[in-house]
């Protein structure tokens, strides 16, 4: 994997040696042009890899490198739309809606000792001849609630690390699937994947009746679009695909 140090200062990469031969066969980048590999600091040129210069000279698939000058023209980046086109697959409604199974019944049994212990509450009030009331309601839920809170913590603990350090849930990891930028399909991070992407929609569907179930059915029903981004990707600027199978190398 290589990096490539463009004409406005700015790195460009990783990618692989096969994206860096079109870009010289683009004429986007020459033999001049500053790179070195992902885990290199110091910055050469292309010339000083004989991956792109092999047996010293021109590789056939490059037109003539222009003089080695410090006027030659550095690597200038096409458009953000150009740059990087979409060749991983989509993760395809079937595992993005296992994975999202997933994290549900993992968040559900969370909640067991919640409910358990909201049905022996509920019952020995109502035993007790306690009149029913939202009072009662809501002093049952206060007492039951904590019985839940450790697991619940410990699983919202997991999640947002899964996201901000892989761009995973708990599901999404095991069907190998992960949320991506869509601009260069890289892993989004903290800021995508879990402020916009999973944060701020919790805010939105605690809103009451525009929430849920409103707000959270169509967000799902987006998912039947040809690009299958639901509204939370569209607002992080995301989508969800595959991963390829352990120890293959990534179709670039």
């Amino acid at each position: 994997m290589f990096k490539i140090l463009g004409s406005d200062g700015k790195e460009y990469g990783p990618v692989t040696q096969g994206n860096v031969i079109e870009w010289i066969r683009d004429g986007r980048a020459n033999l001049s042009t500053k790179a070195r590999k992902a885990d290199e600091t110091e910055w050469k040129t292309l010339a000083d890899y004989p991956e792109f210069v092999p047996t010293g000279s021109a590789p056939s698939w490059a037109p003539p490198p222009p003089p080695m000058t410090e006027t030659a023209a550095p690597f200038v980046p096409a458009p953000a739309a150009a740059r990087v086109p979409a060749t991983r697959p989509l993760a395809g409604l079937d595992r993005r809606f296992t994975a999202a199974l997933i994290d549900g019944m993992i968040y559900f049994f969370c909640l067991l000792p919640y409910f358990t212990a909201f049905n022996a509450i509920f019952s020995e009030r109502l035993a007790n001849n306690e009149s029913f009331s939202l009072e009662m309601l809501f002093n049952t839920y206060a007492e039951a609630w904590p019985k839940s809170m450790p697991y619940v913590l410990l699983l919202a603990l997991v999640q947002t690390t899964l996201l901000c350090r892989r761009s995973q849930s708990i599901g999404k990891y095991f069907l190998r699937i992960q949320i991506v930028t869509v601009q260069d399909e890289a892993p989004a991070g903290p800021v995508r994947a879990y402020l916009l992407r999973s944060l701020l929609i919790w805010v939105i569907e605690q809103i009451p009746l525009f929430g849920k179930p409103l707000f959270w059915l169509v967000d799902c029903f987006f998912i039947f679009r040809e690009d299958q981004r639901c509204i939370h990707d569209l607002i992080a600027g995301t989508k969800v695909i595959k991963l390829p199978p352990p120890g293959s190398s990534p179709k670039e």
